[in-house]
This record gives C-alpha cells, sequence and structure tokens, in this order.
C-alpha cells in the first residue's frame, strides 16, 4: 500500500477538486435552465414511471418513454388548445361597433353624475368641464369610432412590409426553442433512467462513516422537491376550481374551460394568471354575461376584479399554505422567495425559490448539528438510506 498523504497534501488536492468541480459548474451555466426543468419533469416523471412498473408491470425503460411521450404530447397539445380557445374568441356574434358605442354611452352617463359635486356641504359646479366633454362624445359616429378603410390599408401594408423580417426572427426563435425542448426532454429521460447509477456512483465518495447521515440528507432533500411538486399541483387544481365556480357564479360562458386555464397557466408564476383572465374578459366584453343583465363593457371590468381577486387569494392564501406546508416553511417566508425569486431570477427562479430555500434550511439544520456536535438526525433509523427517490442501478433493467 502506498504511504497516505499528509494533512498539506490533501487540503491542497481538496482545494484544487473544489475548484475543478466549481468550474465545470461554470462551464454549463448556459443550459443550468434546461438542467433544472429536467430535474423537476423527472421529480413528476418518478411516481408515474414507478406506477407503469410495478403496478402495470412494465419494464422500467418502457414505462420511462411512455412517461415521457405524454409529457411531450402534453406540452405540445396545450399551447394549441390555448390557441384555438382563443381563436374561438374571434368567431364570438360580437358587434364591435356596438360595443364602442355602449363604452361611450356609460362615460356620458357617469359624466352626467359629475356635473356637480358636493363635498363636506360645498357644492363644487363641474358643469364647465363636464358639459363640452359630454358633447364631444355625444358628436362622435361609428365613422369616427371605427378606422377608416384608408387607415385599414395603410395597416396593413404596414404590417404587410414587416411581415418577412418579423416571420424570420419567429422562426429563428421557434427553432431555439424547439432544440432547447428536445435536449430538455433528453435530460430529463437521462436522469429518470440513469439518475440511479449517479447516485450510486455519488455514495460510493461518500466515507463510510458519513454515508447515513448525508443518504439521510439527501434524501430529505428530495423529499422538499417531490412535497413541493405535489404542492405546486395542489395550487393549480384549487385555483382552477375556484375559477371555474366564479366564472359560473358571474355567468361568464365556458366557465369549465376558463377553470381548466386558469388551473394549466398557473404553472407560470406572476404572467400565468394574466394570460388567464385576457380570454375572460373579452368573453365577457363580446358575450357578457348569462345570469346578471348588466352592460357587456361593466360586466368585463367586473371580470377583472374577480380574476385579480383570485390573483391576490393565490398569492397570499393559497401558496404560502399549500407549499409552505409541503416544504415545512412559514407563510411569509413562501412569499418573500417567490418575489425575491421572481425579481432575481425571472420565472424560473419564482417557480423554484421555495424548493431551493427549503434545501437551504436542511443543509443548515445538519451543518448547525454538525457545528454543536449534534447527532442531526436522532430520530432516524440507522438503516442505509437513498440518496434520492430515484432508480437503483439494480433495478433499471428489471
Amino acid at each position: 500500500m502506498s504511504p497516505t498523504w499528509n494533512s498539506r497534501t490533501r487540503l491542497i488536492v481538496g482545494i484544487l477538486l473544489g475548484l475543478t468541480l466549481i468550474a465545470a459548474v461554470l462551464l454549463i451555466r448556459s443550459i443550468w435552465t434546461n438542467l433544472i426543468i429536467a430535474a423537476l419533469m423527472a421529480i413528476v416523471a418518478g411516481p408515474i414511471i414507478e406506477f407503469l412498473h410495478t403496478r402495470l408491470r412494465l419494464r422500467r425503460g418502457i414505462a420511462t418513454l411512455f412517461t415521457y411521450i405524454g409529457f411531450l404530447l402534453t406540452v405540445i397539445l396545450l399551447p394549441i388548445i390555448f390557441l384555438a380557445f382563443m381563436a374561438s374568441l374571434v368567431e364570438l356574434s360580437f358587434n364591435l361597433a356596438e360595443v364602442m358605442v355602449e363604452a361611450r354611452d356609460i362615460a356620458i352617463v357617469l359624466l352626467e353624475r359629475f356635473r356637480a359635486i358636493d363635498i363636506f356641504g360645498i357644492q363644487i359646479d363641474l358643469s364647465d368641464l363636464v358639459d363640452p366633454t359630454i358633447a364631444a362624445l355625444e358628436s362622435l359616429s361609428l365613422r369616427d369610432l371605427l378606422p377608416s378603410a384608408d387607415d385599414i390599408v395603410a395597416f396593413v401594408s404596414s404590417v404587410v412590409g414587416t411581415t418577412a423580417g418579423l416571420a424570420l426572427k419567429g422562426l429563428g426563435l421557434i427553432i431555439s426553442a424547439l432544440i432547447a425542448l428536445f435536449f430538455t426532454f433528453s435530460y430529463a429521460v437521462y436522469i429518470s433512467s440513469d439518475g440511479g447509477s449517479l447516485v450510486a456512483g455519488f455514495r460510493k465518495l461518500i466515507p463510510p462513516a458519513y454515508q447515513f447521515e448525508i443518504s439521510t440528507l439527501a434524501r430529505r432533500i428530495g423529499e422538499v422537491w417531490h412535497s413541493y411538486i405535489i404542492g405546486q399541483l395542489g395550487v393549480m387544481v384549487v385555483l382552477g376550481l375556484v375559477t371555474w365556480f366564479v366564472a359560473w357564479l358571474l355567468g361568464l360562458p365556458q366557465p369549465l374551460a376558463l377553470g381548466v386555464m386558469a388551473g394549466v397557466l398557473e404553472i407560470i408564476p406572476t404572467l400565468g394568471p394574466i394570460l388567464a383572465a385576457i380570454p375572460a374578459i373579452f368573453i365577457a366584453l363580446f358575450q357578457g354575461s348569462s345570469r346578471f343583465d348588466i352592460p357587456n363593457i361593466l360586466f368585463a371590468i367586473i371580470v377583472g376584479i374577480a380574476y385579480l381577486m383570485i390573483q391576490e387569494l393565490e398569492d397570499l392564501v393559497l401558496t404560502p399554505q399549500i407549499q409552505g406546508k409541503a416544504v415545512e416553511l412559514p407563510p411569509l417566508i413562501v412569499i418573500i422567495s417567490v418575489t425575491v425569486g421572481f425579481h432575481s431570477f425571472g420565472f424560473l427562479g419564482a417557480i423554484i425559490t421555495v424548493p431551493v430555500v427549503a434545501t437551504a434550511k436542511e443543509i443548515f439544520l445538519y451543518l448547525h448539528a454538525k457545528v454543536l456536535q449534534q447527532n442531526p438526525y436522532p430520530n432516524e433509523n440507522t438503516r442505509p438510506v437513498m440518496l434520492a427517490t430515484l432508480p437503483q442501478p439494480d433495478t433499471l433493467e428489471s
């Protein structure tokens, strides 16, 4: 056996290995987003693959293939369904001129109520300001409200002139998105199918005296991410049901479709609820309510306010309570984490910040116990535990 290295040599080699690892992580920073999304997909796919493998007796490779084919079809079909739903709005039987005239009439009625206002018993006459405004609105005709044929022709010519350049840019973006989608799915498939080998290789690097603690820590972190995914799905389901109920209560057409759309789009932080509200407001504006006899434009405003209240319910109640309990974080920490994640790293940051904070909490508690020379997991069984909920090498081919 070769002589052992002294402490100084081990320190130098350890530092070099650490720097090499940091350099490798920085080298692949351009695909961090793809890897994170792939890891989240693998976490979601894990229980489905396990069900197909253990309950339906499919080979793990076939189960993995079927699961990701389902994911791919979902990714492809959801935008198509959304676009078809939006396209159906164009075919709604509405008259744009009538909507604009209705808006003008509502504005006139509101202005007439403010010819004179009473503030603490003092009458203020605003007729000099209101009357000319009302006269100007009343003088507007449909020709004034709608663009002329010349304006439409000029607009179409301008659009046609810029279409070629936009088409080329759009084609480039589509190609880039398809390439990113292909590699993301490839990463996810490899994580699901070969993750056990990676875990086994990592376990070999851990000294035997620390294998139980590190394995327990890794398992707890895996449970955090799994619980977060389940919590996010719970938020999507609850939000979809609330949106469906509110849409039905207000008399919006197609409330079930609106609820499903709101639940699915909830996966996109901040932007998702806005995208879900757009078709609802359009439907309210052009079709009105089947339950209340109110002007369409007023109904559209009410629908917009309702969606805003649903968004506040999601931000202040659903996300903190459901996801907070899932990852064992206080609601305030969840709200702060999502806000900081969105402002610092965009949509992806808002999605993964909560489980990242929960992961940091687990690591901090482990290090805190080690610094105090305490057992970090006194209530855990001393049997070996797996590092994560990934297939193990001996089951990959079963």
